[in-house]
């Protein structure tokens, strides 16, 4: 009989999703002091009298926010083991946050901590499962069966305030079906200090916001409540007093987070509710609905009805009209007139920034083969203006135009993701930082194998300098791990001892060919997408 096992560590990490005390990881309060202190320097404002009511002093507005540059790593970290069998019987992958700049040592002690507990978790799975994998009928059943444990991050807010992030765990042990459960901490980014939802709102709110999460979970979700365990009203109330809300702050607002099992059946799925920062008057403490001037907003699908301000007061809206199988209209209602663009894909999103007091558009399109387009409209005239198209797409959980991630296609000795940092200029359109592309993967590393013996230029580092440049003699039976490419001359793979070299590619003639060799020749593992 398969049983669905969790491992130990896992385990403490679903009990702290759902709200159970956790570590807290120690920081130096020395080094906590002397961060605030430098924070802080910078005296507090007085209050002055309202222009508009002589006598009447008034609090300056706190001033806003900065982003602060933190991101996901493009390679995610990976644990697979091939080793029953010569199958793959155990993967799993993490996120690892990066933080790059020189400030906010508390916050990047925080991180580099967090890093380190969801790289245990995932080994101590992988150790964990083997005691018990051979003995799982699974294994000999289906070729493509195997246990997992995957975490995906979202890094839904970082300023000089508050550091948010999420986690949606997927993990697979034996049973019926996999499991799923979401994780999320909120930072103080001066501190690293990890935030309770009580640091955040004022308590004498938390009745109406408990009313208007379960109004909010069944308005939006019309079969959870048939899926219950029990009624809503209560199991909320049960979670406040046990402080057991997973919880997180974003662009929109407080977003509380329910995994399967928590609340209702499994069929249910997870259910997400967010309150707006302004929804409940007076609920989020004012020193944390304070964001930065410049946003970058996933809208997803919108309709007439979605109405937004831009930076000079105006109104707008926009819309996708489909008029036949693969040709689309895009309405903009823009200060009262309406604009229409015509294009041809099939499925389209929109996202919204604004950089500099600047506003601006974009409509991602999914067209033939899975390629992606994104159409950048200027919103800052009287007329709005299509003024570029970028043959890429942009990653989810962005929402700072100097930090952006977008993935395109590669197709150098194979087709694969190709992933650059993006930053959106003063007209509007986003741009790569790197001149170069870091190949995206997700649970295991793609490998090719060489077939004969080659000289390839190698690095011990990833690095563009042409200072460290060695020749490396390949053997036949080398296995190669894509990295990062150019997309157009060359590409770099990381060999089995972690050094790298880069293989100039001749895209001439087809096949591709690599010092006069056709690739087919030299490698096993290439493949190409239709």
């Amino acid at each position: 009989m398969k049983k669905a096992l969790i491992p130990a560590i896992l385990l403490l990490t679903m009990l702290a999703a759902c709200g159970e005390k956790e570590e807290v990881v120690e920081v130096s309060e020395t080094r906590v002091r002397d961060k605030r202190i430098e924070e802080e320097a910078t005296p507090t404002p007085t209050p002055e009298e309202d222009p508009g009511n002589p006598g009447v002093l008034v609090e300056p507005e706190a001033d806003k926010p900065e982003f602060i540059p933190l991101k996901l790593d493009t390679h995610r970290k990976s644990v697979y083991d091939p080793d029953i069998e010569y199958k793959l019987w155990f993967e799993g992958s993490y996120d690892e946050l990066v933080l790059d700049c020189d400030d906010y040592y508390a916050m990047k002690y925080t991180l580099d901590e967090l890093n380190s507990n969801m790289k245990d978790s995932v080994e101590n799975a992988k150790d964990e499962y083997t005691e018990y994998a051979p003995e799982d009928n699974g294994f000999e059943d289906d070729w493509s069966y195997y246990y997992f444990l995957n975490c995906e991050t979202t890094i839904n807010r970082a300023d000089t305030k508050v550091v948010s992030l999420s986690q949606l765990w997927g993990s697979f042990a034996g049973g019926v079906h996999p499991n799923s459960y979401y994780s999320a901490m909120v930072y103080d980014t001066a501190s690293g200090k990890k935030l309770s939802l009580w640091d955040i709102i004022d308590t004498y709110k938390k009745d109406e916001m408990l009313e208007l999460i379960e109004k909010k979970a069944l308005d939006e979700n019309p079969d959870l409540e048939e899926m219950l365990f029990a009624d809503l009203g209560d199991t909320l109330n049960d979670m406040a007093a046990d402080d057991m809300f997973t919880f997180g702050l974003d662009t929109k607002g407080l977003t509380f987070y329910f995994s399967p099992y928590e609340i209702a059946a499994y069929a249910a799925g997870s259910t997400i509710v967010t309150i707006g920062y302004d929804e409940i008057p007076g609920l989020i403490k004012d020193e944390y609905k304070q964001l930065p001037e410049d946003y970058f907003l996933d809208l997803g699908h919108t309709t007439q009805k979605d109405v937004f301000t831009l930076a000079d007061g105006r109104e707008v809206s926009f819309w996708i009209e489909e008029k036949t199988e693969d040709e689309f209209r895009t309405h903009i209602y823009l200060d009262g007139s309406e604009f229409e663009f015509d294009d041809y894909g099939w499925e389209s999103v929109f996202y919204l920034a604004r950089k500099d007091g600047r506003d601006f558009l974009y409509r991602e399109t999914v067209h033939e083969n899975d390629y992606r387009d994104t159409a950048v409209f200027d919103l800052n005239s009287d007329e709005p203006e299509q003024i570029d198209t970028i043959f890429a797409s942009f990653n989810e959980g962005l929402f700072n135009p100097d930090n952006l991630q977008m993935t395109s296609r590669g197709d150098l000795l194979s087709t694969y993701t190709i992933q650059n940092d993006y930053a959106i200029n003063y007209a509007g359109s986003p741009r790569p930082v790197n001149d170069y592309y870091l190949i995206k993967t997700w649970e295991e590393p793609w490998t090719i194998t060489l077939k004969q013996d080659m000289e390839a230029e190698a690095r011990d580092e990833f690095i563009e300098s042409d200072e460290y440049i060695y020749t490396m003699q390949l053997k036949a039976g080398s296995k190669l791990s894509f990295y990062a490419t150019d997309g157009e001359t060359w590409v770099d793979l990381k060999t089995e001892d972690g050094s790298f070299v880069r293989l100039y590619v001749d895209t001439d003639d087809y096949p591709q060919s690599v010092n006069g060799v056709d690739i087919d020749e030299l490698f096993d593992g290439i493949m190409f997408a239709g």
